[in-house]
């Protein structure tokens, strides 16, 4: 053979092998490889040996599916007595569904972290000291039920969880319990639009609101102030107390409490339920379930745009969270994304302080619009306060979405 040949026998050779060696995905037991195709999940990639595309395929996640030990950082939690033990919990999780592990929760690690300690803050915050130590069994069972509920909705399985109780419990002023800020993730409040975190009460704040021990505050709206309570039995809320020049108004207080009676319609698969209320005490108040987890202004600002998967998972669960809202006669009236909180389970639409139901009355005074600039349909500037658009729900979805 001539050598031109040669050399381009050759080269081609060392091509032949260079597309091979990019091709083959070798995945090693115990791990799987997510495969991507056109920026979505195209196949998962099982222990072996597999053939991808170059150039149309990549692999941007590689999970580890043996059993995985988790020991969170130890954890202060506040008796009903006021004293604080310290918790230290580990967790023996394993992955069982990669593609739900990736795209259902942003991190599922972070996500049973922050149920553990919501349970634990929940059980050992209606518990007096004595008891803490001998019902650690029955805590870790508790935690071990809870957190095997919701493990399979993120792609894992929790196999089992040891808690430990260390150092000496150290007696706690109240004072300083009644006013410093809760031992949580550093969650924004709903109510914020710069994701301000958990705030101290301040010095005019209540202590109390009806049987509920307010914590700190979450942040603070044209209607009122929202705080984050506990209730006697230790559990979360969130509640927002009225402001002072709206509970001197009779006909306030009416219209508030047809829009307490018209939130309990809404599933509370897609917005924080009611627990509980007085729209006739001295100020009105309303509790709902408190939903841990960031608001999508939270996400945006701190983590940027959303993957496709995400952003089409999360602009679904906004829409389906509108739309039985609609269903029971409300216009929120206020979508935007510090009022979207991005729970364990999906988006939640929180806020109704300014929704309104159908049939009622307004809220608003002639002449004015309520709302956020930047999420008002332009036909709310025409309409009269007491009929929203039915375009504006709509408008604010489509306003809020491409945020993220």
């Amino acid at each position: 053979m001539a050598p031109l040949t040669w050399i381009v026998l050759v080269l081609g050779l060392i091509a032949a092998a260079a597309l091979v060696w990019v091709s083959v995905k070798r995945v090693p037991p115990g791990r799987v490889l997510l495969v991507h195709r056109y920026g979505r999940h195209h196949r998962t990639l099982r222990p072996g040996v597999h053939l991808v595309v170059p150039g149309l395929d990549s692999v941007p996640w590689s999970i580890d599916t043996r059993l995985l030990v988790i020991t969170l950082p130890p954890l202060a939690v506040a008796t009903r007595d006021h004293d604080v033990v310290r918790a230290k919990l580990t967790l023996y999780v394993q992955v069982t569904d990669p593609v739900k592990a990736v795209y259902s929760v942003s991190n599922y690690v972070q996500a049973l972290e922050e149920l553990a300690y919501d349970t634990v803050r929940a059980i050992v915050g209606g518990m007096a000291l004595d008891r803490v130590a001998p019902c650690r069994e029955v805590i870790g069972a508790e935690l071990c039920r809870n957190l095997k509920e919701a493990a399979p909705a993120w792609g894992v399985r929790v196999d089992r969880i040891l808690v430990d109780l260390v150092d000496t419990p150290q007696p706690t002023r109240p004072e300083t319990l009644a006013t410093a800020p809760p031992e949580v993730p550093d969650v924004p409040s709903p109510a914020d639009a710069d994701g301000t975190p958990y705030q101290p009460l301040l010095s005019e704040d209540p202590r109390r609101v009806g049987r509920y021990t307010l914590v700190s505050r979450l942040g603070q709206g044209g209607m009122g102030v929202v705080y984050l309570a506990r209730s006697p039995g230790g559990r979360p809320v969130a509640v927002k107390v009225i402001r002072r020049e709206f509970a001197d108004d009779a006909d306030f207080k009416q219209r508030f409490a047809r829009e307490i009676e018209t939130a309990g319609r809404v599933s509370a698969f897609h917005t924080a339920p009611v627990v509980d209320a007085d729209p006739a005490g001295d100020p009105p108040w309303l509790a709902t379930e408190y939903i841990p987890g960031p608001s999508l202004h939270h996400v945006i600002r701190h983590h940027g745009a959303l993957p496709s998967p995400m952003l089409h998972q999360l602009a679904a669960g906004i829409a389906e969270a509108l739309h039985a809202i609609h269903a029971c006669g409300i216009v929120h009236r206020d979508l935007k994304p510090s009022n979207i909180i991005i729970s364990r389970t999906g988006p939640r639409v929180i806020d109704f302080g300014i929704a309104r139901a159908v049939d009622s009355t307004a809220l608003t005074r002639t002449g004015h619009v309520v709302g956020t600039l930047g999420f008002l349909a332009p036909s709310s500037w025409r309409a009269r306060p007491s009929r929203p658009p039915p375009t504006s729900m709509p408008t604010a979805w489509s306003s809020a979405t491409p945020r993220a």
